[in-house]
């Protein structure tokens, strides 16, 4: 092979990486190194429960959740009961279990989370309105970047995506591969 056409190719994977890694370092919202990257899917669809009003949180798929993962400005709130929560969660996610009986697990949230917070919102699945329910409570405390990600803990898992589990709930880290 013609050894100027190795150089130059060579030169152009190098310029390549160079102007990827400037991007990486530059840009806050470029995605991570190593991670999930959906194939954007029509056939993925957002889940909309049976109780959903006008003026609700939009709701958003598996994908797009996914897509929300990727981003190290997005909040997970998972609204499962700590139960729950302990035997498996959404990697990342932190716990908001909205039928607590202790009302200043709420309030601390409300009182420490950003206004302007992204959050995507999920329990259980399709038979679980928690999501919902919390989702409206944050959207009517002035929160402005809640989204309902209704298909919750059963369509993440059954995409097997990163899930983990709390010290108290078992083995600690079960998937994030």
């Amino acid at each position: 092979m013609n050894p100027k056409i190795i150089s130059q190719s060579l030169a152009i994977v190098f310029l390549a990486l160079v102007f990827g890694a400037a991007n990486k370092y530059a840009n806050p919202n470029s995605p991570k190194w190593i991670g999930y990257y959906p194939v954007s899917s029509l056939t993925d669809t957002a889940k909309i429960p049976e109780a959903a009003e006008e003026g609700d949180p939009p709701y958003i798929s598996v994908g797009e959740a996914l897509d929300f993962f990727n981003r190290e400005d997005v909040m997970f709130v998972d609204a499962r009961d700590e139960w729950d929560y302990e035997q498996g969660h959404i990697a990342g996610a932190v716990n908001m279990p909205y039928e607590s009986e202790d009302e200043s697990i709420l309030e601390d949230f409300l009182s420490n989370t950003p206004k302007d917070q992204l959050m995507i919102i999920y329990c259980n699945g399709a038979e679980c309105d928690l999501s919902l329910y919390l989702g409206r409570t944050l959207a009517a405390e002035g929160f402005d970047a809640v989204q309902i990600f209704f298909g919750g803990w059963s369509d993440w898992t059954l995409k097997d995506l990163p899930t983990q589990q709390s010290a108290a709930g078992g083995a600690g880290d079960n998937s994030e591969s």
